[in-house]
């Protein structure tokens, strides 16, 4: 399996950082590397062209939707 660990912040700050905290929309991927930096920012659903970037990212297949 390609992921080893995780780490999530959990403490915001109160004032002075929410509009820099401001998400793209919903959903959102993040990745973040080891070293701290943001290496990929995908925001909305895996649709189409989204889910052919994220899966030639991790060059893993996503699981496919059953509706």
């Amino acid at each position: 399996m390609w992921l080893r660990s995780l780490s999530v912040a959990g403490a915001v700050p109160k004032t002075g950082t929410t509009g820099r905290l401001w998400s793209g929309g919903t959903p959102q991927t993040i990745v973040i590397s080891s070293a701290g930096t943001v290496e990929e920012d995908w925001v909305g659903a895996y649709s189409d062209d989204l889910k052919l970037k994220v899966e030639r990212f991790f060059a893993s297949p996503l699981p496919v939707a059953v509706r």
